[in-house]
């Protein structure tokens, strides 16, 4: 199939069922490896019960992300039939900030600090934005999307400074992707950049009446499709090496079988994240294309493009020569007229005329 005859709709379909399954898969792996260090505190001590209190909330959290990954296939298939899923995103976004949310209490538990405040700051934020947006009243959405435009700067400003899923598993020495399975820095650009279109969305409803998302999200889906290939790639490759190193050191020296093959099938799953990376940047592509082809038809725009000024010259100078053809044009036009100003019937024929 050629790239120009792929359908951006199947193609989104395909990339939000991959990516909801690779969501759902890895987490399921990491919930077990999370009930597994769970299992490993004694109850002897105040701080071993917070720890393990810690390392429930970071699994309960797992089985949110679970559940949100159900929506994201929810959401494509609606997409895909109906058009957009405004509802569905925002019950994404609430389950999403209740991720965080868990995450954040968890992380108060086993690593005290300002990032774990700022990271409970920035769930309630999304919540409570994500509700507000849900309204019909403008200015209900109008302050929803700012409340989490706040909480994305927040968010972002943990991610750059604090690896969240590492307070769990603290023993696992491997780069620990942000809340959302990709690299942290670029995850935070992300959670700026996604408010940041929405607010800008709204604005420019408010006052022409159009919707501008179909500008902004593709560069967002891209810079995200990006980060989740390199960071789960390169987290999949750590988790090879200290499979590698099991029988000698590391978290999976002495550790129970059913523990090693959790952790080989969450490596599997990180790559099917992999392949999501990719079809999303492949998608975000295609609605670039799509969005500048559009565009380039578009009266007062396509003059500008030099393409078109050569099909307009050429235009003119085809209507110039159809209105004013050439003799040698006019005489293999054809082949019926070919010599037939220079025979004898065409001059018998003008003698005729004037006769009359």
């Amino acid at each position: 199939m050629r790239p120009r005859e792929l359908d951006p709709r199947k193609l989104v379909l395909l990339t939000t069922t991959v990516l909801g399954i690779g969501f759902i898969l890895a987490n399921i792996a990491l919930s077990i490896i999370l009930f597994y260090q769970a299992s490993q505190f004694l109850i002897s001590s105040s701080t071993q019960v917070t720890l393990l209190f810690g390392t429930v909330l970071y699994l309960v959290a797992s089985v949110v992300l679970v559940i949100l990954g159900g929506f994201l296939i929810l959401g494509g298939l609606y997409s895909y039939r109906w058009g957009a899923p405004e509802g569905i995103v925002s019950l994404g976004v609430l389950l999403g900030s209740l991720y965080l949310l868990f995450l954040g209490i968890g992380s108060i538990l086993l690593q005290p600090g300002v990032e774990s405040m700022l990271l409970i700051l920035s769930a309630v934020f999304l919540m409570v934005g994500a509700a507000a947006y849900m309204s019909t009243a403008f200015d209900f959405k109008l302050t929803g999307s700012f409340m989490t435009l706040a909480g994305g700067i927040l968010l972002a400003t943990v991610l750059f400074n604090y690896p969240i899923l590492r307070g769990a598993l603290a023993e696992w020495d491997v780069p620990f992707l942000g809340p959302f399975m990709s690299m942290n820095f670029i995850e935070g650009i992300v959670m700026i950049l996604a408010p940041a279109v929405v607010f800008t969305d709204l604005v420019v409803k408010r006052r022409r009446e159009e919707s501008s998302t179909h500008l902004f999200f593709p560069i967002v889906t891209l810079i995200y499709g990006m980060s989740m290939f390199i960071g789960t790639l390169y987290l999949t490759l750590n988790l090879w090496n200290i499979l590698w190193k099991s029988p000698w050191l590391g978290p999976l020296y002495a550790a129970p079988y059913w523990v090693f093959i959790t952790t080989v099938f969450w490596s599997v799953a990180l790559i099917i994240l992999t392949i999501a990376g990719i079809l999303l940047g492949i998608s975000s592509f295609l609605v670039f294309e799509n969005m500048v082809r559009a565009i380039s038809v578009e009266e007062g725009f396509a003059h500008l493009l030099p393409s078109n000024k050569f099909q307009r010259q050429s235009g003119k100078e085809q209507s110039t020569q159809d209105k004013y053809p050439s003799l040698p044009n006019l005489a293999a036009s054809s082949s019926t007229r070919r010599g037939y100003l220079f025979t004898a019937r065409r001059k018998e024929e003008e003698r005729s005329k004037k006769r009359f």
